[in-house]
């Protein structure tokens, strides 16, 4: 490194010659750059491992009990005694109805003979051969699933329904309680029976 006197106001000071500073510069730059880009690293590691963790914490509030997110299910139906579906190992529940327990009957046309609640027939023909698509809307604390399903569009619980063989439940949508009523006033399904005699298959006249 080259040094030269400099006599300045009676002191004496030493001033870096130009060729020397400029000498001195190319060598720093190098390590300032390295610097530069080590910072820039870190910073794209912090921000990595920040995105990471936030993604872990998604995760977890996703799948944490009660933030289950809902599902669709399309598969082939089991119907249930108790008119629940068996679907995709799911024990899934017609949204907004109840299907009351009712007499016992066969269907003698059918091989083998189906025999069961007569309303439990009417929603296994209604659904065999078909595939049931449902799209889950709350679920139970015992782990079944209450479900909106449909057959080839057509919707399951309305079907129950307006043929008598249902009741709507509280909370039900308001088309369901008037499909219920007509229903009612026409005698269709339940509605033909007293309730004692739901249980019992009706006289033939």
């Amino acid at each position: 490194m080259k040094w030269s006197l400099q006599i300045v106001s009676g002191s004496h000071r030493f001033r870096q010659s130009p060729e020397t500073k400029e000498q001195d510069l190319r060598t720093a730059e190098p390590t300032e750059m390295f610097e530069t880009r080590q910072q820039g690293a870190l910073q794209g590691w912090k921000n990595a491992a920040a995105s990471a963790r936030l993604s872990i914490l998604l995760v977890c509030l996703v799948l944490a009990p009660g933030n289950v997110l809902p599902a669709d299910y399309n598969s082939y139906a089991i119907v249930k005694e108790d008119g629940s579906l068996r679907v995709r190992g799911r024990t899934i529940w017609l949204y907004g109805i109840h299907i009351p327990p009712t007499y016992e009957s066969c269907l003698t046309f059918l091989r083998p003979v189906r025999c069961g609640p007569h309303a439990i027939l009417v929603l296994e023909l209604k659904i065999d051969p078909h595939f049931v698509h449902c799209r889950e809307m709350s679920r139970n604390s015992d782990g079944s699933i209450n479900a909106f399903c449909t057959v080839e569009g057509e919707d399951l619980s309305a079907y129950m329904l307006e043929n008598g063989w249902a009741q709507a439940l509280p909370g039900a949508p308001n088309e369901y309680f008037a499909k219920e009523k007509s229903a009612r006033e026409k005698y269709l399904g339940i509605w033909r029976l007293l309730p004692g005699d739901m249980t019992r298959e009706p006289s033939a006249d």
